[in-house]
């Protein structure tokens, strides 16, 4: 008797392994794919200076192509421009990009005196102004996102609109 009742256990154990394993491959199947957003940079403002750091706002346009809205707890990025790095922002602010469509999201950065001597040095002799924008978009449930975005323009004309990534 005590051989048929461990086997009727290891028998229920094997069913409900089997059971759990099929409900979390289901439930991996709900997961819609997502398109990572792109995302763009808008504006760079600065907002005040100290003797060793400026303090300098990048706006930034995130553009979901996905049919359902992304919410975001928040995202880092990297800046540099000319090869230089400008600056690195992180925000904790909740943001929603609505299914097909763009929100607006600013950062106030730091940046330390010597980047910002450099860029400017770099940007009185440049013919061309290149940046290149890297990061994560941190989903508020899924992980986080990698995005990057490069894009130039001449300084005195209008920046070109890069193509989007994927076409």
């Amino acid at each position: 008797m005590a051989a048929t009742t461990r086997y009727t256990a290891a028998m229920i154990r094997r069913s409900l392994a089997c059971a759990l394993l099929l409900c979390l491959a289901g439930c991996a199947t709900l997961r819609p794919q997502i398109v990572v957003p792109e995302v763009s940079l808008v504006n760079i403002a600065p907002l005040g200076a100290t003797l060793f750091e400026q303090r300098v706002r990048v706006d930034l346009r995130l553009r979901n192509p996905n049919d359902f809205a992304i919410d975001l707890a928040g995202l880092d990025f990297q800046l540099a421009v000319n090869g230089a790095r400008l600056a690195s922002g992180v925000t904790g602010e909740a943001v929603v990009i609505p299914r097909l469509g763009e929100s607006l999201v600013s950062v106030e950065v730091t940046t330390t005196l010597l980047d910002w001597m450099r860029q400017v040095e770099i940007l009185g002799k440049a013919q061309e102004i290149t940046y290149d924008l890297t990061g994560h978009l941190h989903l508020t449930h899924l992980g986080r996102l990698p995005f990057s975005r490069s894009g130039q323009f001449s300084p005195g004309k209008p920046p070109a609109i890069p193509p989007r990534q994927g076409t």
